[in-house]
């Protein structure tokens, strides 16, 4: 008897998320099912986004689920739900094997894919042959082209394709996410001025208004000044007419005829003596102002817009390229292995020490020492960072938009605002300044911890409130990198360097170097040797790190060089070890360049991960790199990483 042969597509034996054969199926209260590892990234991808919910929604229906154990770790929640025995079994059915060789046609699911059209590049069906492939000219069976096809030399042809355009895909959706969160800015920025010239006009019409009211005031002054002459003038009438009247009537009843008569006389005198005068104007209520509005007003009226708006971008900026070559300048993973142990907090690494040769002779090391231990710090993306000493560091998580306070890799204190910090400098006793670009301004905090104890013990104790708000300093754009000189700060602006003293006082602008040739487009990243006495700052836009001499506070206007690479593309964070060596991260690029203070190129590390922010404490030479959190990375990668600095 014939064994009907089932198509696989067919069976539901397809993950709904990623589409391919279920591994290790697990089942939700709705009866949708998926696979462990893509229902576990799904839960974690929806507490990221929520900041972390014991519910979650199915992939397909949308309904909230709750795992049946809640108070397990949020990485075992899929594991919770039942296994899928139908579905495995279905797997594992003996006809599913005699299918391997098997391959249906996408146009015609009854027929097999046999044939091969070389003028069009693609498999076909006898069907397909017939219908659309009759007048091409070469057709062949595939199982006779299999025997003059290297199949393995194709595979990795194809699959080193793929992953180059896979990762102009990853370069691309990174320069979307930087243009995304720069146009956010600047849809903040025209609509803070719109805001202002309408304040500015409204300012101007009450004062308008307020000028028309006073000249109506002086235009009625005269009249008003009549109007109470006169009235002041009747009321004393009257009080007369009132006397003399009352003083008749006690006369004429006391019967002295004399007396009457003397009283009368007097009254009258008194009485004309007040009334009879020079003629009293005569008012009238008809009282009317003409008002005769200014035309310019009237046009103000018929206005059908605030203002003419254009968006504008970089002249510079090119098309994609989507050449497969593209990726050829991109270099293999060099970040440090780990492997996972059962603690209750964190992941534990094994050390992998990177090498490093110098044009001094020598050999830097950078032994990796740990990762960030939070609860979960794999989707983090922290911009800026810096030690305030070995054991405690301060980073500007833009995930979580706080300012968080890190003490032995672990997260003590988070200070939250409404818009997230870019960048965070350690100034001098227990404070730093810290950048909120969205909100052009830069806060000083103090770091409430005992000195003393600190001395001692080599180890800081914090207070109930470690994070202070002192005074917030107003930029004129949107602030980015901050570093700081003899108590003042240095500012990356985008388009310009603002120098700072410590009352928030503007003491320099340095913007397009005065048209002499090199023009800022986005400054980002700055860092200070005040060894040197050198300010370098980073340009993503120009893909270049500009170095300025500096004398006390006064910066020089034009940088005394100018350090590029065909490989630095998009750098960010900047920071200097004790020697004048420095570190580079290229966002887009996926590196790290080492530079000699001459501006040379000493080595480039390749990373994996994206390097984002970085900072050196040069006593004990630790370094800390933060990176960009990617979805495609393994889930177990974190994104801040502290390493030893050696010779």
């Amino acid at each position: 008897m014939a064994e009907a042969v089932i198509q696989a597509d067919k069976l539901p034996i397809k993950c709904p998320i990623c589409l391919d054969t279920y591994t290790q199926p697990r089942t939700l209260p709705c009866l949708h099912t998926f696979c462990t590892t893509c229902l576990q990234a799904h839960i974690s991808n929806v507490h990221l986004m929520s900041h972390y919910s014991l519910s979650f929604p199915c992939p397909v229906c949308r309904n909230e689920t709750r795992p049946p154990m809640s108070f397990r770790r949020e990485e075992t929640f899929a594991e919770l739900f039942p296994m899928n025995h139908l579905v495995v079994s279905l797997i594992d059915d003996a006809v599913m094997k005699n299918l391997d060789d098997v391959t249906f046609c996408t146009q015609h699911p009854d027929c097999r894919v046999s044939m091969f059209c070389r003028d069009h590049k693609e498999v076909c069906c006898p069907t397909c042959v017939a219908k659309a492939h009759r007048k091409c000219d070469d057709v062949t069976e595939i199982e006779s082209i299999l025997e003059e096809f290297d199949l393995d030399k194709e595979q990795e042809s194809i699959i080193q394709h793929i992953s180059d355009l896979e990762n102009l895909a990853t370069d691309h959706e990174a320069k979307c996410a930087i243009t995304a969160s720069k146009l956010e800015m600047e849809i903040d920025k025209v609509k803070r001025k719109l805001q202002n010239e309408k304040e500015k006009l409204l300012d101007h019409i009450e004062d308008l208004e307020e000028k028309a009211c006073a000249d109506v005031d002086e235009k009625s002054k005269s009249l008003k000044e009549t109007i109470a002459r006169e009235k002041e003038f009747a009321m004393k009438g009257k009080e007369t007419c009132s006397s003399a009247l009352l003083d008749v009537k006690e006369r004429t009843n006391n019967g002295n005829k004399l007396r009457t008569f003397i009283q009368i006389q007097q009254t009258k005198k008194t009485i004309e003596s007040h009334f009879i005068q020079q003629p009293r104007p005569e008012l009238s209520d008809e009282i009317t102002f003409k008002i005769n509005f200014n035309k310019k007003l009237s046009d103000l009226n018929n206005l059908d817009s605030f203002a003419s708006i254009r968006l504008e971008t970089s002249k510079d900026d090119k098309c994609v390229n989507t050449k497969a070559d593209y990726c050829s300048n991109h270099f293999a993973n060099v970040s440090p292995n780990f492997e996972t142990r059962s603690k209750s907090h964190g992941v534990t690494y094994r050390s992998q020490t990177v090498r490093l040769s110098t044009t001094f002779g020598s050999t830097i090391h950078l032994q990796f020492v740990s990762s960030l231990d939070e609860a979960d710090p794999r989707r983090q993306w922290v911009s800026g960072v810096t030690f305030i000493d070995h054991r405690m560091l301060i980073m500007c998580n833009q995930t979580k938009a706080s300012l968080c306070l890190i003490r032995e890799s672990r997260l003590v204190h988070e200070d939250t605002r409404p818009t997230a910090p870019w960048d965070v400098t350690y100034v001098q006793d227990a404070r730093i300044a810290v950048t909120y670009p969205q909100e052009r301004l830069i806060r000083i905090f103090d770091i409430h911890c005992s000195h003393t104890f600190m001395k001692i013990f080599g180890k800081p104790s914090l207070s109930n409130k470690p994070i202070e708000l002192r005074r917030t300093i107003v930029t004129e754009g949107a602030c980015y990198g901050i570093a700081t000189v003899r108590n003042n700060f240095i500012v990356a602006c985008e388009d310009r360097l603002m120098v700072f003293n410590h009352t928030g006082n503007c003491l320099k602008t340095i913007k397009d170097n005065n048209g002499c040739g090199t023009k800022f487009k986005r400054l980002v990243g700055i860092a200070v040797d005040n060894f040197r006495h050198t300010v370098y700052v980073t340009d993503e836009a120009s893909n270049c790190v500009y170095f300025f001499e500096f004398c006390k506070t006064n910066v020089s206007e034009l940088p005394t060089s100018v350090y590029t690479h065909e490989n630095l593309k998009c750098p960010q964070g900047i920071a200097i070890n004790s020697s004048g060596q420095i570190f580079v991260c290229a966002f887009v690029s996926k590196n790290i360049h080492l530079i000699t203070p001459s501006g040379e190129t000493i080595r480039i590390i390749p990373t994996l991960q994206r390097p984002y922010g970085i900072s050196i404490e040069s006593k004990h030479s630790f370094l800390i790199l933060t990176f960009y959190p990617e979805s495609d990375l393994d889930n177990n990668a974190p994104v801040l990483h502290l390493y030893k600095l050696a010779h």
